[in-house]
């Protein structure tokens, strides 16, 4: 039975197929002409056949390079390597290009009308970045967004495209179109978007840590939230009723309120709601570890200023996410079935609509549990590093596709090492946050779906 007022979509998880493509063999052949020679003094000619002189040619090549090529196998021996195909929702990414697409490209202008938004213009040029900074980002996000996309470079650096592009590290989408169709296109790049912006979206520097909060790297972090809870084998030993805790100083924008409007749904415990209050200046982060609170069958999603990071933290727990209808999308959102990884819950009535889809939940268990299944499983596998990296790689090269001009290195820009980095960082972070990681090379990206 379906959840209500909840379209039954497909997951978007595809089986995966492989590439029957293999490499050629390595060393091409080369004629060796019949050669004669005068021997003896009977005047008889010994004739080298070509095929003789093949061998011969082959055998002194392997017996001189032995040493070198002794672990060497010809890639005609491997076996193919499969190809994965990208999750469905990865087709979203092109979709975010259509106003540089109908324009027919991305030009220089494009990118410079963006400065006035950005926080920082990053260039990419033969497998380095580059940066340039115009202002400052809360905490520590623009370290770790550099620290991401240098980590991208270790796994893709040898096939990322060179690209120029303006960032911006705040919360809120800001590029939006003129109305005046001769005027370039900013193209600004940041951590999400909203339907009326054109805003292009990159993975949030959480997916490479967050020291302030205490929150390591995804692939670490989400992992240790995912065998807590694994611990919950029976559904019916999770507490039936939905979880939540933030920030709620939420009081400009779209979703002024919303968090307090979240909170009062608590008082009535027909709504099925436990959501708390988090002053994160206060200081102490042991009452909010999230794999600590996977003991509850639902979590909520509620926005902050715009999209908020928490929501793959709670699908990591195999609970049901109740997202509350939003106003912004991160770039993995795309990827979200309502009724198959995740349910809606109006914002207008907020409490009446929590009550009557964790009643709908709590009354058809089986169902509930397999969303709260389906959801850990995107963020298991759709949203594994693996795939982060693949989504960055092709936007990037779609981005590349565009750009009409040739990237160059900015007068005031500098090489961004990791080393630089490491060194700017506070004694914890090496290690703990900044993660090295060991590069994936040699293995393709997933392979995007026909467009």
């Amino acid at each position: 039975m379906s959840a209500p007022n909840v379209p039954e979509l497909g997951t978007g998880h595809e089986d995966l197929e492989s590439d029957p493509e293999r490499s050629s063999f390595p060393y091409k052949e080369k004629a060796v002409p019949r050669v004669k020679y005068a021997a003896d003094g009977k005047g008889r000619v010994l004739a080298w056949t070509f095929s003789v002189a093949v061998v011969f040619s082959i055998v002194t090549l392997i017996s001189r390079s032995q040493a070198r090529f002794s672990n060497y196998v010809p890639s005609l021996f491997l076996p193919a390597q499969a190809v994965e195909q990208c999750p469905d929702w990865f087709a979203a990414v092109a979709d975010e290009f259509s106003p540089w697409k109908e324009k027919g490209g991305i030009d220089l202008a494009d990118v410079e009308a963006a400065q006035p938004m950005a926080s920082s213009r990053f260039q990419i040029i033969n497998g380095s970045l580059y940066a340039e900074d115009f202002k400052g980002c809360w905490q520590t996000r623009k370290r770790y967004s550099m620290w991401g996309l240098l980590m991208f470079l270790r796994h893709f650096g040898d096939v990322v495209p060179d690209v120029d592009f303006m960032f911006d590290c705040g919360d809120m989408p800001q590029a939006r179109r003129s109305p005046h169709p001769s005027d370039p296109i900013p193209a600004l790049w940041g951590y999400n978007r909203q339907e009326e912006s054109i805003d292009l979206t990159l993975p949030d520097w959480s997916f490479w840590g967050w020291p302030e909060v205490e929150i390591t790297r995804w692939e670490e972090h989400g992992q240790k939230i995912m065998d807590a809870g694994r611990t919950f084998a029976d559904w019916e030993e999770r507490k039936a009723t939905a979880f939540w805790k933030g920030a709620l100083d939420v009081t400009a924008g779209l979703t002024a309120g919303l968090r307090a409007n979240l909170t009062a749904c608590t008082a009535d415990p027909a709504n099925g709601v436990e959501a708390y209050g988090k002053d994160w200046r206060a200081g102490g982060f042991s009452d909010t570890r999230q794999w600590e609170q996977c003991g509850w069958r639902y979590r909520i999603y509620a926005e902050g200023f715009a999209w908020s990071v928490s929501m793959k933290y709670g699908m990591a727990c195999g609970a049901v996410m109740l997202v509350i209808d939003p106003f912004f999308a991160a770039f993995y959102h795309p990827g979200l079935a309502y009724g198959t990884n995740a349910l809606l819950v109006r914002r207008v009535p907020l409490c009446e609509s929590f009550r009557e889809q964790i009643t709908w939940a709590n009354a058809h268990p089986a169902e509930a549990e397999a969303i709260g299944r389906a959801g850990l499983r995107f963020v298991e596998e759709d949203l594994s590093m693996r795939h982060v990296y693949d989504y960055m790689l092709h936007k990037f090269e779609l981005y590349a596709q565009l750009q009409t001009f040739t990237p160059m290195r900015g007068e005031r820009s500098v090489l961004v090492t990791e080393a630089d980095i490491l060194r700017e960082a506070s004694e914890i972070e090496p290690g703990k946050y900044l993660v090295e990681e060991v590069p994936l090379r040699g293995r393709p990206a997933c392979r995007m779906h026909a467009q």
